[in-house]
């Protein structure tokens, strides 16, 4: 009878103790969990924390890079042979059609040649540099027997800033010509001041492909 007792006494202290362990165990796993997730969670915004850093010491290159960018200029901006705008979300030299062609013509005059050299020069010194070299015109109607339309015209200015940029030490492979003929105005074509401003050769500066998001692998 005693012996049965003792067996009876040691079963239940048995199970009380597994009972009283298992909610402690569960809070223990529970721990764990939590400490893991939160220890995720910091590993993952550190390392936002880093890009974030990153992001911002390139965007005060860029700023520099901009800045230099427009000081070397100055002295062209100042004399009005250019402007340097932000078009189309990309930082713009405008040049004045005038002052670097005759009338109807996609021949640059001597001091548009300087120009173009000048401009050039600057460009060389931004080896990751694309540039996009764009011909426009205003909406008046070409009189020509060399170029069909305002369209050509544009399309054969920007070609010979193109390729004057590359002599003059531009890399070939940064630059790319295209014509917006009167497609693409900065004015009212409506009178003298404003058809002058639309007729301008455009040099956008486009970002460095290391700067671009990475596409998805097809």
């Amino acid at each position: 009878m005693r012996r049965a007792f003792v067996v009876a006494i040691a079963v239940a202290n048995t199970f009380i103790g597994t009972a009283s362990a298992d909610p402690c165990n569960a809070k223990v796993v529970d721990l764990e969990t939590r400490i893991t997730a939160l220890a995720k969670n910091l590993e993952a915004a550190t390392a936002e924390l880093g890009s974030l850093r990153a992001e911002k010491v390139e965007n005060a290159k860029r700023i520099t890079a901009a800045q230099d960018f427009q000081r070397q200029f100055a002295t062209m901006v100042k004399s009005g042979d250019l402007a340097i705008v932000a078009r189309h979300g990309a930082m713009t030299i405008e040049i004045p059609s005038e002052t670097l062609f005759e009338s109807g013509t996609a021949t640059l005059s001597k001091s548009g040649e300087r120009k173009v050299l000048q401009v050039s020069a600057i460009l060389a010194k931004l080896p990751d540099g694309r540039f996009q070299v764009i011909g426009h015109t205003d909406n008046v109607a070409l009189q020509s027997k060399v170029y069909k339309d305002n369209l050509e015209l544009s399309v054969a200015r920007a070609l010979v800033v193109s390729r004057l940029l590359v002599e003059g030490g531009t890399s070939a492979n940064s630059v790319v010509a295209a014509g917006s003929g009167d497609s693409d105005p900065v004015a009212s074509n409506s009178d003298a001041r404003g058809r002058a401003r639309n007729r301008r050769i455009e040099i956008m500066l486009w970002p460095a492909e290391s700067e671009l998001p990475t596409l998805p692998a097809p």
